[in-house]
């Protein structure tokens, strides 16, 4: 979605000058993101909706918005104007919306750096290594140390994967990796489901995601 808007390519706009589009290209990230988890769950009925996504919505407060404001690429004003937008629009959300659990795919810096050139996409063929750097850092003060949460994310258990070796190609490191992502998914989605309240029809729950 981001590299085709009405025929306009916002990914490569933000690569190319981040400072520019630093604070457009987080709110459209925030605002992609939550519309597709709500398309995803509008067909769905408690307790089937249930469903892996590559991102959730508090990666791009805590990592990505978070990264533009500290290197100076969103001013103080756009940082405040982000964070009163997100917690709004948070506030008016059901919770069906936030993450029965987290999975950090944890990666060194240098891996990343490699595996972009690798990957070959044109719009990140200019990514400075600092920037990935910082998100790593952003990553792990959110996922392992964190800091500074929404009391709602804070007990969001977090499931840490080091992918630090070449698993595409490595049956014992892949299903060593998918073993645990299994478990943690039963474990923590049938908690989602144990801890449900449901009132009169199935879609209206109210639910706490403590383990």
């Amino acid at each position: 979605e981001w590299q085709d808007i009405e025929g306009l390519n916002l990914l490569d706009e933000f690569y190319k000058d981040i400072k520019r589009w630093a604070y457009s290209f987080q709110l459209y990230a925030f605002l992609t993101r939550i519309e597709a988890i709500e398309k995803k769950l509008k067909d769905k009925t408690w307790p089937e909706a249930f469903f892996i996504a590559e991102r959730s919505i508090f990666a791009d407060r805590y990592v990505f918005a978070q990264v533009c404001y500290e290197i100076g690429n969103m001013k103080q004003l756009e940082w405040n104007m982000y964070r009163k937008w997100f917690d709004w629009t948070l506030s008016r959300k059901e919770k069906k919306l936030f993450p029965a659990g987290l999975i950090y795919l944890k990666v060194d810096p240098e891996i990343s750096y490699q595996r972009i050139k690798f990957r070959g996409r044109s719009e990140e063929k200019d990514i400075p290594f600092d920037y990935l750097n910082l998100l790593n850092d952003c990553h792990n003060r959110w996922l392992i140390e964190k800091k500074e949460l929404h009391s709602e994310i804070q007990d969001i258990p977090v499931l840490v994967l080091d992918c630090n070796q070449e698993f595409e190609n490595n049956e014992k490191v892949w299903n060593n990796m998918l073993d645990k992502l299994i478990k943690f998914i039963k474990i923590n989605y049938n908690n989602v489901l144990l801890s449900g309240e449901c009132y009169g029809n199935s879609t209206s729950c109210k639910y706490s995601f403590k383990q």
